[in-house]
């Protein structure tokens, strides 16, 4: 099961919200870092409060509802800055501790607000700023000087601790579409001018991406189970538009139904969609292919290729069984020498060894004296592995060499007995899709088969989602994890990577690409993740090779040499420290 993985930062804050809340099984909508990453206690246990005192469900839907409006961060702030008042009246009675809380924070918003740089001043919205500087004045007893329009937008902000969640929630819609025109998307809009997705894309980049950086810090938490408007929001703050419907149907109908419930997919997506990623979106799903439509007659063009693929993949095999055999034995017996440092004998009953607690009752009731424990003969390999292809179109002409040689190493670590999982990776209309042909319990190979060739390839994201697929399916970390990227080393895609401040977007290819997928090994390698590369490309990119997989890559040109290759590549990852 996918879950958020939380830093430790992240996760003092998700203790203090819920602190407030009372209650500590819970996925908050909201987590309140400084801009340094640190938790805010004061900004925490008002989220935490919001969830005890306030319907969530309405709330979130609330949140919702100007989801896809360019100034959500601003907007964010704004509501909670109205709920800040109303939470805290409800709460004081119950936690008089609360008033210094709110006067510290009042204090450390003021020590902050008097250093801002004039680039950062100008990087804010003047009217959230000029809101939350007078009301943290107002806290600390001073009165700021306000305008007309300014004050009266401070007297409905101040949203009293009586009033019900319709109630909070109504002043609250009310002051976002008069005093900032916002048009909500739930039906309930004011009937102003929507700004289009590239409008959106623009204004966000120029005018607000700074703001959660420098100065906001309520981030938005993509493990809540708030409905999802029609973008995503990003823990830096910065808002990318999902891909077109269209898109996803089209995914949708080659691929067939994601592994992952919709809930964990969004997680993935949140965590792993950030950065030079942001523009992406990604897409797992198993070896079936989709069911498509008659009506989609490119959908169906596609399904047609994908099954003449594995056809000719299963063909090339069988041609080729008896080096395919021969490979299989011979690997096999390597990796068997070479795993034996990480088998443990499997323990069996017995009537002397270690006493089993939980059997103990049995000797006196029963007179059964097996109830002890001794090592057994056969043994369990603490080692789990995953095969990573490159399903781009550049392996066009080498489809069936590649999913033989898949099937080859497959076969070889299900015979020794080390759990292996088969994952194609390429990036279609904006999505990574990752194919799982096989999986870790699985002993049937037949899957690899379908492997096939398209699109792009966006080698950084796959990379870093496989390792989070890893470590979601070992959480203990009591295996060892190896990783073989089946890879041309040529990182190229068609989506590109956002530009920084007032830059303009990347292309994802050349330089940058091979920087972004060297960044995810090495990540990947922190994690103690032993990440290795099989090299089937042509000797153009031999010098990406190196710089995204340092020494730890070999090249593999056919069934034949394939054995020794892997073999050598796998005892030299496993005998350094932590494979890295």
């Amino acid at each position: 099961m996918i879950t958020r993985q939380y830093t430790t930062a992240q996760k003092r804050a998700l203790s203090q919200v819920g602190n407030g809340a009372g209650r500590y099984d819970i996925n908050p909508p909201f987590l309140a870092l400084t801009p340094a990453g640190e938790p805010e206690l004061y900004l925490n246990t008002l989220i935490g409060l919001s969830i005890r005192w306030l319907d969530q469900t309405a709330l979130a839907a609330f949140f919702a509802s100007y989801g896809d409006d360019p100034r959500q961060q601003d907007l964010d702030v704004i509501v909670w800055l109205g709920l800040e008042n109303c939470l805290y009246e409800k709460e004081l009675p119950h936690r008089p501790i609360l008033s210094k809380m709110r006067r510290d924070y009042a204090a450390k918003f003021r020590g902050s607000a008097n250093n801002l740089s004039r680039q950062q001043m100008m990087a804010m919205s003047a009217q959230v700023f000029t809101q939350r500087k007078a009301r943290w004045e107002h806290v600390l007893g001073k009165e700021s000087t306000l305008l007309p329009g300014e004050r009266k937008l401070f007297g409905e902000l101040m949203v009293p601790g009586s009033f019900t969640t319709d109630e909070v929630i109504e002043r609250l819609r009310n002051v976002l579409a008069t005093s900032f025109h916002v048009r909500f998307h739930d039906g309930t809009d004011d009937g102003k001018r929507r700004i289009t997705p590239r409008m959106a894309d623009v204004l966000s980049k120029i005018l607000y991406r700074e703001t959660r950086q420098r100065d906001s810090l309520l981030v938005r938490n993509g493990d809540s189970n708030a409905p999802a408007g029609k973008s995503r929001v990003l823990e830096r703050g910065r808002r990318v538009q999902v891909q077109d419907e269209r898109d996803g149907a089209y995914i949708r109908g080659i691929f067939g139904k994601p592994l992952y419930t919709d809930h964990e997919m969004d997680i993935l997506n949140n965590e792993l969609c950030q950065g030079d990623d942001a523009y992406c979106h990604l897409y797992i799903a198993g070896s079936r292919p989709g069911e498509g439509s008659e009506s989609d007659r490119e959908v169906a063009k596609v399904l047609a290729d994908m099954e003449a693929q594995e056809k000719k993949n299963k063909a090339f095999y069988e041609k080729n069984a008896l080096a395919a055999a021969s490979g299989i034995r011979s690997l096999a017996a390597q990796l068997d020498t070479i795993l034996a440092t990480y088998a443990s004998p499997l323990p069996e009953r017995s009537v002397s060894g270690r006493l089993e607690a939980p059997l103990a009752y049995r000797l006196a009731l029963f007179q059964d004296p097996m109830v002890f424990t001794r090592p057994g003969d056969e043994t369990e390999k603490h080692i789990r592995i995953d095969l990573l292809l490159d399903a781009s179109a550049s392996r066009l002409r080498a489809q069936e060499m590649i999913a033989a040689q898949t099937v080859v190493l497959a076969k070889s670590l299900l015979s020794v007995h080390v759990p292996v999982r088969v994952l194609a990776f390429r990036s279609l209309r904006g999505y990574t899709v990752l194919q799982c042909l096989k999986g870790y319990e699985e002993k049937d190979t037949s899957g690899i088969f379908r492997y096939f060739a398209s699109g792009w390839n966006r080698d950084s994201l796959a990379l870093k989602t496989v390792g989070r697929l890893i470590l979601s399916d070992d959480p203990s970390e009591e295996d060892a994890h190896v990783l073989f990227v089946l890879t041309d080393a040529n990182p190229d895609d068609s989506t590109h990577i956002p530009g920084e401040g007032t830059h303009l977007d990347e292309e994802y290819e050349g330089a940058a690409a091979v920087r972004d997928t060297a960044d995810a090994v090495h990540d990947l390698r922190k994690k103690k993740i032993r990440t290795l590369a099989l090299y089937l490309g042509s000797t153009a990119h031999v010098d990406n090779l190196h710089l995204i997989y340092g020494n730890t890559d070999t090249a593999v040109r056919n069934l034949e040499t394939l054995s020794s290759r892997v073999a050598d590549l796998l005892s030299g990852a496993l005998t350094q420290a932590d494979g890295t």
